[in-house]
Order: C-alpha cells, then structure tokens, then sequence
C-alpha cells in the first residue's frame, strides 16, 4: 500500500474530511490533497506531521538496497532516471541523523554473488 493510499485510508477511517487533517497536521490543504492524490511525495516533516494528527508516529526504517530504490535501479543493474526529490530528501534525512546511516548501507555484496 502506498503512503498516500495509507493516509487517506486512515484519515477516512478517523471521519476526517481533508481540510480537517490539513488543520489538525497544520499543513496546507492543497498539500494533504496533492499527496493523497500520489502527485506529491511527503518530506519527512510533513509525513511527521500528518501521522501525528492520525494518532500515529514513525520511526524510519531502511530496506536493503536503498540507494538502488531511489535512482530507479533494479536488482539486475537496469538503470532508470534517479528519482532526485527522493534522493535528495534521504541525503537530507541522513544529513539530520546521521546514527542512520549505518541502517541505509547495504552490506557489500560477497565476491562470490553474481
């Protein structure tokens, strides 16, 4: 499920229209429709905001292979065009709390993998 998908499904879950969200994140609500819309990915900032208002918090996790999942890059080494916006804001999220960059890495591959 995308996070769009999750935030509308909490927020209509909670009997809240988006200009109710909008006030209670403190966001704008052309910002709460464009994301639930999935034409606008959150920064971390408002993702923080918006799942405060829903009575949730997060807490970041990192898959293998991040730095793959950001530039559009496949497990079998097909390239796509980087995604910058996700990009820079993890570069920005690790710049902010730098103790997770151990979980962003990747272990290396061992020689034997292909």
């Amino acid at each position: 499920m995308s996070i769009s998908a999750m935030i509308r499904t909490e927020r209509e879950t909670l009997g809240l229209s988006m200009r109710d969200l909008a006030a209670l994140a403190g966001v704008s609500y052309p910002t709460i429709s464009r994301i639930e819309n999935g034409h606008e990915d959150p920064r971390w900032d408002t993702l923080t905001k918006i799942a405060a208002a829903l009575g949730k918090t997060l807490a970041p996790t990192f898959e293998t292979r991040p730095i793959l999942r950001l530039a559009d890059i496949d497990v079998d080494g097909a390239t796509g065009e980087p995604d910058w916006t996700r990009l820079r804001s993890f570069a920005d999220q690790i710049t902010l709390h730098p103790e997770w960059t151990a979980a962003a890495i990747a272990d290396a591959p061992s020689p034997d993998s292909p």
